[in-house]
């Protein structure tokens, strides 16, 4: 009677035990619920360099012609020491065609030029300029499909209505940089009236729209070419101020450079973005031989960006100071400078850079002795 007793205990006790759900068949384990990690944020950079105008006078074509071709390669081989960002952009004010070419005030420049930009570093330009339609359509035309060939990007021109004027870059790590260039106009010369759309003149809505379509079509950064201002003013103008808080108030535009004024003038953070209003001529015939003392200083300007998740972060930037030499059309960073009386004019050039960019921008402020 006892065992029996036992024998039902146990049975019961086996019973309520499998109705718990605490079976020992896996098949009646409850499925269980992996955790992922959190994904980590990816951070990427990029540095931006942009430099001054690219300005062809006669003088720099005339040392440049070996009686067969017109070589500047010579005048551009200190300039790889200095285009060592991610993205190196320069600005070429003036066209390129075949033929006689001609300096100021209309210019026609060598076509050979475009090569050289690209074995000088650069890797591309920004084109819109007062100087645009010198030569006309034909000009415009030849100006890109020459640069094409050397294989440099452009922005702010194109040859057919359907194109874009963006210019498009993609760095070694992957990120995306889309660059815009737009003129204040081009010496009263008027658009032709069949390629309305043939060189891109300053309008701040319009830019505000086309760098939304450059963010929408991919690109992580978008940097804007502004040719504006005064010529050889040290300041900007009410309206630079007004146009670059406008621009940088948007959110698709990322920093600003600019051009025009043949002399460097401030560097400024505006709503949380790098403006540099102009960055002298990096190569011109300008100088102190015709009243402009401050022709041939320039700057190499690079501007550093983070990206994470879409947000893109300004972390800072530097310059170079830089100066062309005098009849040889040299361009050299200020600093290595080493004929003595070549000194004087490359401790201006510093000091030059350096009291209207630092200390937004780092870089030397001193002349070395």
């Amino acid at each position: 009677m006892k065992s029996r007793t036992i024998t039902i205990l146990a049975a019961l006790i086996l019973g309520i035990y499998a109705l718990s759900g605490c079976g020992v068949s896996q098949a009646s384990e409850p499925n269980k619920v992996v955790v992922e990690d959190p994904t980590e944020p990816v951070t990427k950079t990029v540095s931006i360099s942009g430099s001054g105008d690219v300005l062809a006078h006669s003088r720099q074509y005339n040392v440049a012609w070996n009686g067969k071709t017109y070589d500047f390669s010579n005048q551009f081989s200190k300039m790889y020491k200095l285009l060592t960002a991610d993205v190196n952009i320069c600005h070429l004010e003036t066209p390129l065609s075949k033929g006689t070419p001609s300096g100021y005030p209309v210019f026609s420049t060598p076509v050979s030029l475009a090569q050289d930009l690209k074995d000088a570093g650069w890797d591309g330009c920004s084109v819109a300029s007062n100087h645009s339609l010198d030569q006309g359509k034909s000009g415009v035309f030849s100006t890109l499909k020459y640069m094409k060939a050397a294989g440099l990007v452009t922005a702010g021109a194109k040859t057919k209505a359907t194109d874009s004027t963006i210019g498009w870059y993609t760095t070694d790590q992957g990120v995306t940089v889309a660059q815009l260039s737009y003129a204040w106009g081009f010496n009263g010369i008027p658009m032709p009236s069949d390629t309305p759309w043939l060189v891109n003149k300053i309008g701040t809505k319009r830019i505000i729209a086309e760098a939304k379509a450059a963010k929408n079509s991919g690109a992580d950064v978008v940097i804007v070419s502004m040719h504006w201002g005064n010529e050889y003013w040290d300041n900007p103008s009410d309206l630079q101020k007004a146009q670059a808080k406008e621009l940088t108030a948007s959110p698709y535009i990322d920093g600003i450079i600019g051009h025009h004024p043949h002399v460097i003038e401030p560097a400024k953070i505006i709503n949380g973005k790098p403006v540099v209003y102009s960055m002298g001529n990096i190569w011109s015939g300008q100088g102190p031989w015709a009243d402009l003392p401050r022709g041939q200083h320039g700057v190499v300007v690079t501007l550093n960006f983070e990206i994470t998740d879409g947000v893109v972060t300004y972390t800072g930037g530097t310059f170079v100071p830089t100066l062309t030499l005098e009849w040889t059309w040299v361009i050299k960073d200020a600093r290595d400078v080493d004929r003595s009386d070549q000194i004087a004019e490359a401790c201006r050039a510093i000091k030059d850079a350096a009291d209207h960019l630092y200390p937004v921008l780092d870089g030397p402020t001193k002349c070395p002795k």
